[in-house]
């Protein structure tokens, strides 16, 4: 929970809006529209898949009503460095996934490689735990800038 209480924060501290909040654990292990954003770990295909955010959004005013992010268990995961080359790291993943219903896709031009919302991953990669400027610049557009 603590990895990605931190990619969930990376985003909220950049943006003048709350845009995240935790509401407790659920016995929830796939996507469906059901009124709930849930986390869920679940082995899935296509198995070269890391991670899946479903959003379900109003397509006239882009409104997301709800999202639901899928760890795919075909993979190994863990926690920082420690297993590097052997797992993905849970926050570099979540991060990067929580940065589709802030409302920001997919990049997959090389230019892009050092930023959080770059399409790929490797296991042992951490880098992306954290946001680049051109993430920050994103969400803040969308949602302002934070204020201290």
């Amino acid at each position: 929970m603590a990895a990605v209480n931190a990619a969930v924060e990376a985003w909220d501290t950049v943006t003048a809006a709350g845009l995240f909040d935790y509401a407790g654990v659920t016995e929830k292990n796939w996507y469906e529209l059901d009124g709930q954003n849930t986390i869920s770990w679940v082995k899935f295909i296509p198995r070269d898949y890391i991670a899946v955010a479903v959003m379900w959004y109003n397509e006239e005013t882009l409104e997301i009503w709800e999202f639901d992010i899928v760890f795919n268990t075909f993979h190994r995961w863990g926690i920082g460095p420690v297993k590097r080359d052997r797992a993905f790291d849970i926050q570099n993943i979540a991060t990067h996934e929580f940065g589709h219903p802030t409302g920001l896709d997919d990049l997959y031009d090389e230019l892009y490689r050092e930023l959080t919302m770059y399409g790929y991953s490797s296991k042992g990669e951490t880098e992306k735990c954290t946001l680049e400027e051109g993430d920050v610049a994103g969400a803040q557009e969308l949602y302002g800038a934070a204020t201290e």
